[in-house]
């Protein structure tokens, strides 16, 4: 039961980052659809 839940709350801050990288992202044109997925991660991680 523990693993589910933990993937859940996995699943859940992914999709808030996404939502908030997306969010910088539509600001931020230059980083936008021409960096790809690299941009997400580093965000991502600097969120962390």
């Amino acid at each position: 039961m523990k693993s589910k839940i933990i993937k859940a709350v996995v699943m859940v801050s992914v999709a808030v980052l996404l939502i908030i990288v997306s969010s910088k992202n539509s600001n931020n044109k230059s980083i936008g659809t021409k960096g790809g997925s690299m941009p997400t991660i580093l965000v991502a991680e600097q969120v962390r």
